[in-house]
């Protein structure tokens, strides 16, 4: 299983965002699979092919190491999941001011994708694009998150709309999932 974070700032814009596994064994199964795919339709004739070898190109952006483990098909790329998690802002919206809860689950559906919201007495929203339910895992990551959040807004020199950039912060992030998802 796969999940799409990020989190968004007060002005709508993208603070931090991370492809998340819940086992590390299951992007190198999808990568097998993908990879013995791709040898079954270079075998058929099927597929892009080089002129004269024989062998299949992959494009950098388009599907090679970065949509790996996400969903299948087209709707794994990293533009796809951000434009599914930032259409969903706007019921977000219309839903915060009526419901007082701080966790909103499945607020939104796209395709095979599901988002679930945990909001922020800042106006800072978390979002997690996941396939199936899981509410307890995903409420108790996101309170991980949100926990991991404060440390690094505790930094004076820090912008709550500015891009996190920091390594141990996206490590603490992806071992919560790992824990919660």
């Amino acid at each position: 299983m796969s999940y799409y974070f990020c989190i968004v700032g007060t002005r709508d814009n993208p603070v931090f965002e991370a492809e998340l596994a819940s086992k590390p064994s299951g992007s190198a199964s999808s990568t097998a699979a993908a990879a013995a795919a791709n040898n079954n339709a270079s075998s058929t004739g099927a597929g892009p092919t080089t002129a004269g070898t024989g062998s299949l190109t992959t494009q950098p952006g388009a599907g090679g190491a970065e949509g790996r483990g996400l969903g299948f098909g087209r709707y794994n790329d990293r533009h796809v999941l951000q434009m599914i998690a930032h259409s969903a802002l706007d019921v977000v919206e219309d839903v915060q001011f009526t419901n007082g809860a701080m966790y909103l689950k499945a607020v939104d559906r796209i395709n095979e994708w599901t988002t679930s919201v945990f909001l922020l007495p800042t106006n800072v929203k978390f979002l997690i694009l996941h396939e199936h339910k899981h509410d307890d895992g995903i409420r108790n990551f996101f309170l991980d998150v949100w926990e991991n959040f404060v440390k690094i807004s505790m930094n004076p020199f820090h912008d709550v709309n500015a891009p996190i950039r920091n390594a141990s912060f996206e490590n603490r992030i992806r071992l919560s999932a790992r824990k919660h998802l």
